[in-house]
């Protein structure tokens, strides 16, 4: 991405599109910057999590050596089991049977490390004895990469966003809006500059320091990418409803396949309509920039907690948006078999009674 840069008045701040950690790109990472405290308060870090004192899953007993060991969560059931070969043989053991047959107290070493197994599947598919601990159990960053087009477009959305607070007072933008083509409006970006010493005026941090509203702006745009790649990833699985219903449509004499279509559609709508909660709160969280901007530490928090919330969605739907994505709205085997594992798919992971229970409440 070209750098957005401007030369208006004696402030020259460079607002150049800088590649945090995390994103897969090519140019280098940008260093960390200090971020202000829910108060306002200046250099104040996130917090992390002080738990694990490694930074890899290292194992003492012998167990865990055996080549091709793996642990893996159930999503259904919730359960965690190590997964390893005896003898060409597949065999699983459960983390309580673990702990038994080898006598792993949960206060020793190895308990620690199945206690941190159990949280760090949440963020990734499988565990390997010797794999790195995920970010978010250590410093709370994501621990899976997201493209570059994902923070250009997070951080256009946020210099959008400043240059909007500078000249309206308020900040909010259309969700649809292309901001990406908005940010490099000739009108747009002869105000960025001043929109950056208007902030630091507003924030109380001295407008000569660079770096701080620099810093502070990368900070949240990066936090934000990893939600924008997130929403990309989720459009995908979104688009199943819509085909779903126009196969309803192809189908709606065929009473077998019409009935396990309506099941279907019946079964996803609590969890894709909490996706959209989601997106639309989060977007209502972070509409006003200063807001977002002089609480931080807050906004990170919150952005990181959603943030997670919807990767372990995508665990668990895994490549469903890829099967889906060739389909078309006719009767042909390849639908009638893509319906049928959808079923098998949310049946498994989304009962009736949980649907019930959560429109009641």
């Amino acid at each position: 991405m070209d750098a957005v840069t401007t030369e208006s008045g004696t402030t020259n701040i460079p607002v150049q599109a800088m590649t945090p950690p995390g994103v897969a790109a090519e140019a280098p990472a940008a260093a960390a910057a200090p971020a202000p405290a829910a108060d306002g308060a200046a250099g104040a870090p996130v917090e992390a999590s002080t738990e694990p004192t490694n930074t890899s899953f290292k194992f003492q007993h012998k167990v865990f050596d055996v080549a091709g060991a793996v642990f893996k969560m159930d999503r259904v059931a919730h359960t965690v089991a190590l997964h390893i070969q005896l003898g060409g043989v597949a065999a699983s053991i459960d983390m309580n049977q673990i702990r038994k047959t080898f006598s792993i107290a949960p206060d020793s070493e190895d308990g620690k490390m199945l206690s941190m197994v159990e949280k760090g599947l949440k963020f990734v598919r499988e565990i390997r004895p010797g794999d790195s601990i995920p970010n978010e159990l250590l410093d709370g960053t994501a621990s899976w990469q997201i493209e570059p087009k994902h923070y250009e477009r997070a951080r256009s959305k946020v210099l959008l966003q400043l240059v909007r607070w500078m000249t309206d007072g308020n900040s909010a933008i259309d969700p649809n809006a292309d901001v990406m083509k908005l940010i490099e409006s000739p009108e747009v970006k002869s105000k960025i500059n001043d929109a950056f010493g208007a902030a630091a005026r507003q924030l109380g941090v001295q407008e000569m320091d660079k770096e701080m509203i620099t810093g502070m702006i990368s900070h949240l745009s990066n936090e934000l990418a990893y939600i924008e790649a997130l929403r990309d990833k989720v459009a995908g699985y979104l688009i199943i409803r819509r085909k779903l219903k126009d196969l309803q449509q192809v189908y709606r004499t065929d009473r077998r396949v019409a009935e396990t279509l309506e099941r279907v559609v019946a079964l996803i709508g609590v969890p894709f309509n909490k996706l959209r909660e989601q997106f639309q709160l989060v977007d209502a969280q972070t509409a006003e920039v200063m807001s977002s901007l002089r609480q931080l530490t807050a906004t990170v928090g919150f952005l990181r907690g959603v943030r997670d919330e919807l990767r372990e969605f995508v665990l668990v739907w895994g490549d469903m948006d890829t099967a889906w994505m060739e389909i078309r709205a006719q009767r042909c085997g390849p639908s009638e078999a893509i319906v049928t594992r959808t079923y098998r798919f949310v049946a498994t992971h989304y009962s009736m009674t949980q649907r019930w229970a959560m429109n009641v409440s």
